[in-house]
């Protein structure tokens, strides 16, 4: 298959490498687009006790979200805690029960 550009023939590879150039060219013109703003202080949210270490990271991780949200000068746009950075998951378990704890540093697109 060929491609038509300019009246010149080019094949494949020719528009394939076209192609990344222009991605590059644009993501390079645009250093800022992609940084994120984060909060000065980290913030820590403790779940409850699961049963398995897998749930107890979850219910740290959506209390997090939740206290994040409740913070004033952050909000919901700060409350995913996959953008977040620097972050510390400490969990504790015995035999039956874990609980755990994060802390992250919020951050929005």
């Amino acid at each position: 298959m060929r491609s038509d550009i300019l009246g010149r023939r080019c094949g494949p590879l020719a528009v394939s490498i076209a192609f990344v150039l222009t991605v590059a060219a644009i993501t390079v013109s645009t250093p800022g687009a992609s940084a994120a703003t984060c909060a000065d202080a980290e913030v820590s949210a403790k779940g409850e006790v699961a049963s398995f270490k897998w749930l107890a990271l979850v219910k740290a991780r959506g209390n997090w979200r939740s206290k994040v949200r409740t913070i004033p000068k952050l909000g919901a746009d700060y409350a995913n805690y996959g953008r977040a950075e620097n972050q510390v998951e400490r969990c504790i378990s015995d035999q039956r029960s874990t609980v755990c704890t994060v802390t992250a540093r919020p951050c929005r697109p």
